[in-house]
């Protein structure tokens, strides 16, 4: 573990969630990872209140077919940020405990190799939302 000065050098900003079709389906988060850090990191679980398991996927294509696919860990480069967004990187909340509805919020709990834990909230934009509510 990092001593805590160095672990404010890892931001997490702007995070949200889309709001879920009832609790049978999951629910995707987004948001920014900095690190302003001369040393990576990796992300290495993620948890929340709403959900019985949250894992990090990535959106590929193959043959003109798109899939989601769960990758282990994150790894979060020195003086990068890592951008989870639609189409890309994101969350996937499965196991959802209740309906996410616009305009609550939710607890992210990530924790990474070297800063630890980081807790987050995300507010819930619409269904179909493709950034982050105003």
């Amino acid at each position: 573990m990092v001593p805590l000065a160095q672990a404010d050098v890892l931001r997490v900003e702007g995070a949200w969630t889309r709001a879920s079709i009832g609790t049978s389906r999951p629910a995707a988060a987004y948001f920014n990872i900095v690190n302003g850090s001369a040393t990576g990191d990796r992300l290495i679980a993620i948890g929340s209140e709403v959900a019985d398991a949250a894992t990090v996927h990535r959106t590929v294509s193959h043959d003109d077919v798109i899939r989601m696919e769960s990758i282990g860990s994150l790894p979060i480069p020195a003086g990068a940020t890592v951008r989870l967004a639609p189409g890309g990187l994101h969350v996937m909340l499965m196991d959802l405990k209740r309906p996410l509805t616009k305009g609550m919020s939710v607890t992210l709990s990530l924790t990474f190799e070297r800063a630890g834990l980081v807790e987050v909230t995300a507010v819930v934009a619409g269904i179909g939302a493709t950034a982050p509510p105003q």
